[in-house]
């Protein structure tokens, strides 16, 4: 599965479906969720739709996915940039999500940051960050891992694609247990024991050697 989420600001400037359209043909994607469309109207024609519900900042609608079981709910978002009106969206995301167990699709311009490296050429206010990142561990969102472009808006904004894939490295270089990662002074000793000069011309022996040091660190 394949998911875009865009911010086109406006559907009626010139150019902008074509470039829509070009975009879909080169990614193909299963969704499709668009941001300041000013449209008046949604369609919908791979989901089963029981309901809506929409409030100023979001447009969210229930049914079930074709060929499987399980009520969704696919919601877009487009945050707004006040801070009432970010609170008022966060307890309006917050109560919907908690009057059901279904599963949730957010597509979203949320308009907020989750930590200061985040912006860009704009102000940065501690106690919005906060609401923030305790609305996303509440309701148990997800921070998925991103590539390519650090920010999504310069001068326009970025199309976003969310891929599903599996990667295999293959074995793990050395015994390492993912529940170690839940202790606080694991990335500290990884860091420390990383950062090791190591006497060594090639890369390859230097990248092996800096290995042993982890491996030595963590087993100690």
């Amino acid at each position: 599965m394949k998911i875009l989420s865009l911010n086109i600001r406006g559907f009626g400037k010139k150019g902008a479906f074509g470039w829509v359209k070009n975009l879909c043909s080169v990614e193909k994607p299963d969704i499709l969720a668009l941001q300041e469309t000013k449209c008046k109207e949604v369609n919908d024609f791979w989901f089963i739709f029981e309901a809506s519900m929409k409030s100023d900042f979001f447009i969210a609608i229930r049914g079930k996915w074709k060929q499987s079981q399980g009520e969704s709910y696919i919601v877009n978002v487009y945050g707004p940039h006040a801070d009432a009106g970010k609170i008022r969206l966060w307890d309006a995301l917050d109560n919907m999500a908690r009057s059901s167990d279904s599963s949730w699709l957010l597509c979203r311009d949320f308009n907020e940051v989750r930590d200061e490296d985040e912006r860009f050429n704009s102000v940065y206010i501690p106690s919005r960050v906060h609401r923030f990142n305790d609305f996303t561990k509440n309701n148990g969102l997800v921070e998925i891992p991103l590539g390519g472009r650090k920010f999504t808006k310069f001068s326009d904004h970025c199309p976003i694609a969310l891929r599903d894939k599996l990667f295999d490295f293959g074995p793990k270089p050395f015994r390492f247990f993912d529940e170690w990662l839940n202790k606080e002074e694991v990335n500290q000793i990884i860091m420390d024991a990383w950062s090791q000069d190591v006497n060594m011309s090639r890369k390859n022996c230097v990248f092996r050697n800096k290995l042993k040091n982890v491996k030595a660190a963590l087993k100690a």
